[in-house]
C-alpha cells in the first residue's frame, strides 16, 4: 500500500538507496514511535505544539502511519518518514520549536531532502 504521496515530490528522491543502507527496524521504530507520540487519544502533547509545527507535522505524520502498516514497503516508510522530519526540522530554533521527545525521535529518521526543508 503505497502512501498518497505523488511520485514527483522530492521525498522519493534517493528513498530507495536510504533503505537499502538504512537499519530498516530502527526507523520503522522510531517511525512507530513519532507516530504514537503526535497522534495519541488525548491529544495533549500535539496540542502543545506551536500552531506552526501542528500544521506542519499532521499530514506527514498520518502519511508516516498509513505507511508503517502491513504490508509496507521500505522505500514508502522512508519517503513519509523524511516529511516528518522534514516538518520537524524546519521548526529548529524558532520559538515554540519542537520539544525534545520529537527532536530526538525525529533525528532517528532518514534526513529530508533539502527541497522540504525550504
Amino acid at each position: 500500500m503505497r502512501p498518497s504521496i505523488p511520485d514527483y515530490r522530492p521525498e522519493w528522491n534517493g528513498a530507495a538507496e536510504l533503505a537499502s543502507a538504512a537499519d530498516m527496524t530502527a526507523v520503522r521504530a522510531a517511525g512507530r514511535a513519532v507516530v504514537d507520540l503526535v497522534l495519541t487519544d488525548d491529544d495533549v502533547f500535539y496540542d502543545s505544539l506551536s500552531d506552526g509545527l501542528q500544521a506542519d507535522i499532521i499530514t506527514p505524520v498520518e502519511m508516516l502511519e498509513i505507511a508503517l502498516k502491513p504490508p509496507s514497503d521500505d522505500v514508502d516508510v522512508v519517503a513519509a518518514a523524511r516529511m516528518v522530519r522534514a516538518a520537524v526540522d524546519r521548526h529548529h530554533g524558532t520559538p515554540g520549536a519542537a520539544p525534545g521527545e520529537l527532536t530526538t525521535l525525529t533525528d532517528q529518521l532518514p534526513p529530508a531532502p533539502p527541497e522540504l526543508l525550504r
